[in-house]
Parts: structure tokens; sequence; C-alpha cells
């Protein structure tokens, strides 16, 4: 039998422009709201023509990829991996048959939502192949400088959204910039990696992380702020140990940032509360309203509300799985599935967005109110999948959260590791497996083949051999 052995192929030009090019297009889609905004809705077809550009280019650079580093896509896999990669992949595939053989949905509907799973497993196939990883993600360091200016634009129109408000109320929703902060959903990797960026590098991440934070303040998003101290306290954590880590083959070799953040945020908060007319305290202050008990929420619970069904998200999910059937508690409902919402009509008096709400929650092929998605993205593989896409995926992400010890042997798996944790834990109140949260499914994917890689069998052969990088992390 031929054995996969290590060929030390770096990234072709093409392979690297494959890669700005996918990215960009993401970018694009992304941040589709700002050329609305400006030039009109017709700018909207924009977004799904990057859309679809940037998945052919992808699955264009997976192909070129397949030799990078060791011959063959799962080579730097460990066997369970490849088990689970392909029996989750089989199982998506098995409810995109669902979808258009067996109900047949519209096959829009199943490509939208059987292709966050496909970008999701070819990063994952990325991640295992260090050059290709290293690439990819100094390209979406790029990509966050981008996002810098993007969101700092879009959020120009904060003080007039202000001045037409009353206090405690959440006018932050309808600020451009509450449809340009997926843009920004890279950070927590950077940040995790900031350590091995060299001091400029890393501010630029520190300054887009602060304006992520301050973002979620002003949308008073809860599970937003809580994930932001959640991934600096990781950061501080990983950095105060930042010596046990190996980067390259030198142990030891890396230092922390940590005066330089605590700088750039003390500096951020003054500015914010002294030129900001006192905004950022009084959404701060609505904000922890929302989390508090009897607080502005609304919920007789206050936080402890947000897992009963006086919270929104839970009773959607409530009301798509009380109509379940018994076999599609197994199956689910296939890639293009939906629930009937039956409290539409009350959430429709009850706001000033009715058409809103019309063309986006009647589904014309099924001829109802209804909705195919979740707001809680754990949900989503079981309303697709059911229990048996579920049970493969998350199985394999468990399987890496509870081996830290064997994952986080150098610097860049352990980012990874805490990586994949950030994404885990947001996606039990929120985020979804759809394009619109693409580059929070990106980082999830290429985290995931990061920590097979390290426990895999390139790792062990290569003794966790860092690639020569170009400027963009220090040796």
């Amino acid at each position: 039998m031929r054995q996969n052995i290590v060929t030390e192929k770096s990234l072709s030009g093409g392979s690297r422009r494959l890669v700005w090019l996918f990215l960009v297009l993401q970018f694009v889609s992304l941040s589709r709201q700002v050329f609305i905004t400006n030039f009109g809705a017709e700018w909207n077809i924009l977004g799904y023509a990057s859309n679809v550009g940037s998945i052919l280019v992808f699955i264009t650079f997976l192909i070129a990829i397949r030799n990078v580093d060791r011959i063959g896509y799962f080579s730097g896999l460990p066997a369970w991996g490849r088990i689970w990669w392909w029996l989750t992949a089989l199982l998506v595939l098995f409810g995109v048959l669902l979808g258009t053989v067996t109900h047949h949905y519209i096959f829009k509907f199943v490509a939208l939502d059987s292709v966050p799973y496909f970008v999701i497993f070819g990063m994952v196939l990325v991640g295992s192949k260090p050059t290709a990883f290293h690439y990819f993600v100094k390209s979406l360091l790029m990509l966050l400088y981008a996002a810098i200016p993007l969101n700092l634009y879009a959020l120009t129109d904060i003080g007039e959204l202000a001045a037409q408000s009353g206090e405690g109320d959440r006018f932050g929703v309808t600020s451009l910039g509450y449809e340009t902060q997926a843009t920004l959903a890279t950070w927590p990797l950077l940040l995790l990696l900031s350590n091995g960026l060299k001091r400029g590098q890393a501010i630029l991440v520190f300054v887009g992380v602060l304006i992520y934070a301050g973002m979620m303040i002003i949308f008073q998003k809860r599970l937003g702020t809580a994930m932001v101290l959640l991934v600096v306290t990781l950061y501080v954590h990983q950095s105060l140990h930042v010596s046990r880590y190996r980067i390259g083959r030198v142990v030891g070799a890396g230092r922390h940032y940590l005066r330089e953040l605590s700088v750039i945020a003390f500096l951020a908060l003054f500015v914010l509360l002294v030129g900001g007319r006192g905004l950022l305290a009084e959404q701060a202050a609505a904000l922890f309203g929302r989390f508090s008990f009897g607080g502005q929420s609304g919920y007789s619970q206050g936080i402890f509300s947000l897992l009963t069904l006086e919270n929104e998200r839970i009773r959607i999910v409530y009301e798509c799985f009380s109509g379940f059937g018994w076999y599609e508690w197994f199956i689910g409902r296939g890639m293009g599935g939906a629930f009937e919402w039956s409290s539409f009509n009350t959430n429709l008096l009850a706001t000033d967005r009715s058409e809103t709400l019309l063309s986006q929650y009647f589904l014309p092929d099924l001829g109802y109110f209804g909705r195919r998605e979740f707001e809680i993205g754990i949900m989503m593989p079981m309303l697709k999948g059911g229990l048996l896409l579920t049970a493969a995926l998350f199985s394999g992400v468990l399987n890496i959260l509870f081996s830290p010890q064997k994952i986080r042997r150098d610097f860049y798996s352990s980012a990874a590791y805490y990586s994949v944790l950030y994404v885990s834990v947001f996606l039990l109140h929120g985020g979804g497996f759809i394009l619109a949260d693409s580059f929070t499914l990106i980082i999830w994917g290429i985290s995931i083949g990061r920590c097979l890689y390290a426990v895999g069998p390139a790792a062990a052969e290569q003794s966790l051999h860092t690639p020569a990088l170009s400027a963009g992390f220090r040796h």
C-alpha cells in the first residue's frame, strides 16, 4: 500500500490567489448592505453572486491543495478524524437527497442549507495542512484590517439613531453596523494567534476586537458581549502561559502583548466615554439591565429567562420540534427543510415591520409562514438531519474539546483549540449554519482541522513543524 509521505509542497501562486478570491468574495457578500444602502436594493444581487462565485472558487482551491504538505486530503487527520469526516459528510449528503428527492424542496433552499456544511468540512481539510492553515490565517488577518474601517464607517449613523430614540432603546440594531458586524467575525482566532504576530499587527487585531466589543455594547447583545469576555479571558490565560508553547520548533519562543492590549483598551474606553457623549455608558447600563433580574429585558427571571419559553429563540425551537414526527427526530426534515411558525401572526401584529416579515418568513414553496433556520445554531443540524447528523457532527467536536492536553502542545494548535471552544459555546444560544455566519464557520472549520492535525500522524512525524512563513508571524 502506498504511504502518505511528506512532500513539503508549498502553496502555488494560483492557490494563494484562490484563497484571496474566496475570502474577498465572502467579505463582499457579508458587507452587501453597504452597497444596498448607498446605491439601492438592486445591489443585493452582488451578495448572491459573491456567494455563488466564492463556493466555486473554494472548490477549485480544495482541488489544488490535495498534495500540499503530504499526499492526500486526509493525510493530516488521525484515523478517527477521517471516519468522523466521512460519516458526517455522508449524513449531510443524505440530507440533500432527503430534501430534493423525498420532500421536493426548491433546490435553492437545499443548496443554501448544505453549503455551510461544505465550507466547514472543506476548512477542516485546509486546517489539517499546516502550509494552507498559515496562509489562510494570514489572509484572514488582512481582511480583519479591511473590516475595521468598514465597520467604523457603518457606525456613523449611531449618533443620529440615538437622538431619535428613547433611553434604553435598542436603536443599534437598526444601524448599518449591525449588518456589517459579521465581517469582524474572525476576531476570536486572530486574537488568540496575536502573540505570534508582530507587535504592530497584534495592535491592529486588538483595535478590531475592541471595535467589535463596542458594537456588542451599543447593540445591547448579551451573548456577543459574553463571548468577548470569554475569548479575552482565554487570551489572557494563554498569554500568561505562552512560554509553555512551541512556535515552530522552538519551545518558549512566544511572548505576549497584554501590556499593549491594556493600554489600547484604556485609551479606547477613555475616548468613548469622554468623546462619545455618554452614548457607550448609556448603552452599557441598558445592557446590564438586560442581564439583570427583572431588568429592561422584560423577562420575569432576568438573564435566566433566556433558557425558558419567554425567550423567542427558545420558543421558536419548541414550536418546531413539537411538530416533529417520530422518524424526523432521527433524520430531520432534510436540507431545505422548514417548519410552520404558528405564532407568526402574533409577532406580525406586534411589529411595524410587516412587509419585511412577510417577505422574509412566507415560504411560497410550502404555502405557509415559517422558518428554515433557528437563531440557536446547535439546533439547526437537528432540524436538517435529526439526531443522527447532530450526534455525528458534535461527537467529533466534543472529542477535540475533551482532549486539551493532546492538542495544546504548540502555540497554533492551542489557539485553534480555544477557537473551537468559542464557536461551540456560541452555537449553544446563537449563530447558525448559514452563509451569513460564513466567517464564524470558516474559523470553526479551520480550527477543527488544526486540532485534528495536532493529534494526527503528520504532527507526530514532523514534531509539529511549522513551515516557513512570510511576513505575518514571528519566528
